[in-house]
This record gives structure tokens, sequence and C-alpha cells, in this order.
């Protein structure tokens, strides 16, 4: 950014984790969680997209795990992950909206996407189209950690493999707000987790909420 754009301390972000400490709601910062577990060359988001990829998703990942489900004995830090050549990330996409790197002969802004294989042995109730999807269940009889429900954005795509394998049932939920929060009386989850884009903070007051029902 422009030098001339000022950090502070007083951000939407912290203010919502301080609030949400006040209410004895658990809500962890990911930027310590993610610098924290940076190490050497390691890259967590991609170069060309504006989301983590599968390696700082994973530390989210490993977060909700030894809050929700530490009987598991299990972590993504621990693994290693397979790579492969990405390219045609959200950024990307805007730059070169009708072409591949190649044939644009652009260096410097080759990718990578990460997958670790033991993300796997759950199975989806319907398959989805994408990651992307509105609505995605998964099911993993040799987990042991329960039920989660899991109101989410679209930095939710990359955790869907890597928590579905952790625990029993995974119901994710991505849409516009307000959020329907049926499914918490109809499912009851074990545990609910929400992952909101700091950018989309604000529509917590203003769209996240029905407070004119009366039920």
């Amino acid at each position: 950014m422009p030098n001339y754009y000022k950090n502070s301390d007083n951000t939407n972000f912290s203010r919502l984790l301080d609030s949400l400490e006040a209410q004895g709601v658990k809500a962890p910062d990911a930027r310590e969680l993610l610098l924290k577990n940076k190490h050497n060359e390691d890259t967590l988001y991609y170069k060309t997209d504006t989301h983590w990829n599968a390696k700082g998703a994973a530390v989210i990942a490993d977060y909700l795990i030894d809050s929700f489900a530490p009987e598991n004995s299990f972590r993504y830090a621990d693994r290693l992950a397979d790579s492969r050549e990405f390219t045609g990330g959200d950024l990307y996409k805007l730059l070169f909206p009708s072409a591949s790197i190649r044939a644009k002969g652009v260096s410097g802004i080759s990718d990578k996407t990460y997958t670790f294989a033991e993300a796997s042995g759950f199975v989806y109730t319907e398959p989805p189209v994408s990651m992307m999807d509105l609505d995605i269940e998964t099911r993993c009889e040799s987990a042991k950690g329960g039920k989660l429900l899991v109101y989410r954005d679209s930095f939710g795509s990359e955790l869907v493999p890597l928590l579905s394998s952790q625990f029993e049932t995974v119901h994710y939920l991505r849409g516009n707000m307000p959020y329907d929060f049926s499914c918490i009386e109809a499912e009851h989850p074990d545990r609910v987790v929400f992952i909101i884009a700091e950018r989309n903070i604000p529509s917590l007051l203003t769209a996240a909420f029905e407070f004119g029902r009366s039920s």
C-alpha cells in the first residue's frame, strides 16, 4: 500500500477479537498463528491468489483439532505436503483474464498448490461441484472428532478436506448473510465454527443476523 496508509491497532479485526473475548467466545488470532507457524521458505498464501493455500489452512485446522479433538493425536504440522504447479488464482485471473502465464510469457508469478495425503478417508454426502459449493456435508467413520457445523466464506474451501478427515461429520455452509441458524437447532453439532475474512467483518453488523425476527 502507499506509504501514507498508516497501520492502526484499532482495526475491525482487533475490536472484534476483544469483543468476542469479553463475551467468552473462543476466537483465535489467525495472523499470530500463521506467523508463528511460518518456517524458513514456507509460503502459506498463494502468490497469485488472495487466499491461504493448504499449508496455511493446515495451521488453522491444527488449531481446531487441538481445541476440539485432541484425542485424534494428529497434526498436519507433522506431515509433509505434496506440491504441484498451479496457475489461475483470483489475482492472476484479474490480471490475465483470457490467457495463461505461459502464453503471456510472464515470469515470476508461477504458483504452487499443496495437498496432504492424510486429508482423506472421508466421504461426501453428495459430491460437490467444487469447494465453493454453498452446502457441503462429509462423514469420516474413522475420525474421533465429533460433529462440526462450519459457517464459512471462500477461506473455508482449503479447510474442507483437512477438517473432514479428522471429524466424524462436518457440515459446511457458505453463502450470503444473514446466517441461517436453524441448522444448529436441527443438527445439534458438538462445535460451531465461523470462518470470515477480515474485509467482511463490517457485514457482521449490517447483514449477519436478522435481529428483527421474533424467534
